[in-house]
């Protein structure tokens, strides 16, 4: 492992401290999100990026401290030494991360800075454990939900400890651009996988059982589909072991790919030219979903599950079926399959950053005005 502080610049800019256990090239969504978010910070922030030790380049724009071998309390003297050498106007966190592993230090960093006097931002991806949310229960900062109900659908026990937060909802965006395929460059990708005649359907994301990717060989059919799984599996994995044992046996032997990682624009170039992408999520989609967004990004038809809302919607070119309707998904597969539109989107990372941007500027103004 390499533990380097890379790209040390300063600035009279406002200097963030963005405190994430993943960052690329390391594989985990919430760690392509913090990317996302930093590089389009750049342009007003002096951003500097606390992240796990790990191999990975400059990113232009930023400083990158991949230096966080543990994420326990042990580094805690460490982790404070860090962010006094940083001396950032605000420190932002991000909730959770594969890279914090079990490590405990990230749930008091909110603590930590109101120790230090540093204004700090929570981003809450997803519901807080709550042995790690009590942790910071009783500061008072700011947390930004990428989903608007949440908290609202908090457990009461720790529903009952968030007067003191103040929420910003702030969306997400696709972490895949979209891109623009000629004619050719489409069936140059297609035909990779599938004949002109066949329909090619893809699967993009991390492969956990609540994806329902095994869903996947019931909803395509391997005698007109090429089923292609944009993904890394791994044989140790019980979950993974099966979904490859599907992949390779019976009808679906040769009529499924499963690519492992791939670069952003090989992801974007599969989902512009696949007839659908499927995600036949157990529990229903939600508006976190960055696979989603990415297919929706490029024009494809989505087919998915919903707890709320069912049937296509033409606008945005997305079937939704209640989870593990797999006979609506594979007649809706049929029904519009190859329906391209052009997409709308609701949020970019140029919003996303300004959104931060001003979030964070805010509480430097108030901290600044309660010294006077």
């Amino acid at each position: 492992m390499v533990c380097a502080t890379e790209n040390m610049m300063g600035s009279g800019r406002l200097r963030l401290a963005l405190i994430t256990g993943s960052f690329p090239p390391e594989i985990c969504g919430v760690g392509d999100y913090s990317a996302r978010l930093a590089e389009h910070l750049a342009p007003w922030c002096d951003v500097q990026v606390v992240t796990s030790c790990g191999e990975g380049g400059a990113a232009d724009g930023l400083t990158v401290h991949r230096v966080m071998n543990s994420w326990s309390l042990r580094k805690l003297p460490f982790f404070i030494s860090l962010i006094r050498k940083i001396a950032p106007d605000v420190i932002h966190i991000q909730y959770p991360t594969r890279g914090y592993g079990a490590g405990t230090l990230p749930y008091i960093v909110p603590l930590l800075c109101r120790l230090m006097g540093k204004p700090s931002v929570q981003t809450w991806h997803e519901r807080p454990e709550l042995r790690r949310f009590l942790l910071n229960a009783f500061t008072s900062d700011d947390i930004v939900v990428v989903e608007e109900d949440l908290p609202s659908n908090l457990p009461s026990l720790i529903a009952g400890y968030t007067d003191r937060k103040r929420w910003h909802h702030i969306p997400i965006a696709s972490n895949i651009p979209a891109v623009q395929m000629s004619p050719a460059d489409i069936f140059e990708e297609r035909s990779r996988y599938c004949s002109e005649d066949e329909r090619l359907v893809v699967f993009f994301g991390f492969a956990t059982p609540e994806k329902g990717v095994e869903y996947l060989f019931d909803i395509a059919d391997p005698a007109t589909d090429y089923l292609v799984i944009i993904s890394q599996l791994s044989p140790a994995d019980g979950y993974h072991g099966r979904i490859l044992e599907l992949a390779g046996s019976g009808s679906w032997k040769g009529r499924c790919t499963v690519t492992g990682c791939l670069p952003q624009d090989r992801v974007a170039r599969l989902l512009r030219s696949a007839d659908a992408a499927v995600f036949p999520f157990v529990s229903g989609m939600r508006p976190k979903n960055g696979s989603v967004l990415a297919a929706l990004a490029q024009g494809t038809l989505v087919v998915t599950t919903s707890t709320t809302g069912h049937g296509y919607d033409p606008r945005h070119n997305i079937f939704r079926a209640l989870p593990g309707d797999t006979t609506a998904m594979r007649e809706a597969l049929g029904r519009y399959r190859a329906t391209k539109v052009q997409p709308s989107v609701a949020m970019t990372w140029t919003t996303i950053a300004e959104l931060h941007y001003q979030l964070y500027t805010s509480l430097v103004t108030h901290e600044t005005h309660s010294d006077t």
